[in-house]
């Protein structure tokens, strides 16, 4: 049987998995928008700054999976899977009212 401690663990990272692919479905809403910034940007730290800021305000690790995400996730298929595993974690986290 699964303690307490086991349950709030799966759920933060849960929670962190599900922030970086919504992050990640995000960035393909905005592709041309989000290519352009970087491609403008200096190096990859500058990037992630940028990702940062408005519009798309990611956390860091957000950011940094979104810079790092290769393009073959962009194809239909990879957005497709996302959008599964989006659905998958949403299902497996309680409602937001039950965490009050």
């Amino acid at each position: 049987m699964e303690d307490k401690h086991e349950r709030e663990r799966r759920r933060e990272a849960d929670e962190a998995r599900l922030a970086i692919v919504e992050a990640q479905l995000r960035a393909f809403g905005s592709w041309a928008e989000f290519m352009d910034l970087i491609f403008r940007s200096t190096d990859r730290h500058a990037a992630i700054r940028r990702l940062q800021e408005s519009p798309f305000e990611f956390s860091e690790v957000a950011a940094s999976y979104v810079v790092d995400l290769p393009v073959c996730r962009s194809t239909e298929l990879g957005r497709r899977a996302l959008e599964e595993e989006a659905i998958e974690l949403r299902q497996r986290l309680p409602p937001a009212s039950t965490l009050l």
